[in-house]
């Protein structure tokens, strides 16, 4: 499954040298195109991908079990192929198709973070084996993935399916700085730190039995989160609220 899901990252992302190796005079097909890299790439092949790697990354943890792991990732697949393909339909009716799409892309977007949501539920459930053991080595990377999951829930599934995503709201508030601000939480704050996360995985693995600290990480764990919501607080909401309401 991780390395379907890796094959799909690459695989999405040539959808959108469509436009660029064949100019459409027709903007509906050209925006065609490009929703597929961006809506399908980020919220089919990469949700694909970082259901993947968290549920191996909690599996190898000892945190959750290989079957867990299996139906959560199965079960996410599931709803990515109706969610992530489905779910790009709140962009169609922009770029010209009919508008049935906003009221199918407003049901089915939200449904893709579930799955991994649960998952890490039942890992938060397993924590007090770390708090157990007193040398876990991983504590670091795993409050990265932890933070992780929380902004793939609020970025993606909140602040896109659960607040802009209803057909009345979505006609109004489509393009402003709302969107970006679903956009660029669930990007930074889902993917960065699950990356981020990783590196510290194997970074600690590499270091073996040398003196390691996870201070430094820490703080910057919480300063990137600090950072995230500032940006929420001081850009995208100041400007988002204010252009829906000149338009709603």
């Amino acid at each position: 499954m991780l390395w379907y899901s890796t094959l799909a990252v690459a695989v999405i992302y040539v959808f959108g040298m469509i436009p660029l190796a064949s100019p459409n005079p027709s903007f509906t097909i050209t925006d065609f195109w490009r929703w597929w890299v961006v809506h399908l790439w980020v919220e089919w092949a990469f949700e694909t991908f970082t259901a993947a790697v968290t549920g191996y990354f909690l599996m190898s943890l000892g945190l959750v079990s290989r079957q867990l792991v299996e139906r959560a990732v199965l079960f996410e697949w599931i709803l990515i192929l109706l969610s992530g393909i489905l779910g790009t339909g709140h962009h169609m009716y922009w770029v010209g198709e009919p508008d049935l799409w906003i009221g199918v892309g407003s049901m089915f977007s939200f449904l893709e973070v579930l799955p991994l949501f649960l998952l890490v539920i039942e890992a938060i459930d397993q924590r007090r084996h770390i708090a157990e053991q007193k040398d876990f080595p991983y504590r670091l990377a795993y409050l990265y993935i932890l933070g992780s999951a929380f902004w793939n829930f609020v970025g993606a599934g909140v602040f896109g399916g659960g607040t802009l995503n209803a057909p009345l709201v979505n006609y109004y508030e489509h393009g402003t700085f709302l969107t970006l601000n679903h956009a660029h939480t669930a990007m930074f704050g889902a993917f960065g730190l699950l990356a981020i996360g990783l590196v510290y995985m194997v970074l600690r693995y590499l270091n073996g039995d040398r003196a390691w600290s996870d201070r430094l990480g820490v703080w910057a764990f919480w300063l990137y989160n600090i950072g995230m919501v500032l940006w929420i607080v001081l850009n995208f909401y100041p400007i988002g609220w204010p252009q829906l309401e000149a338009v709603y």
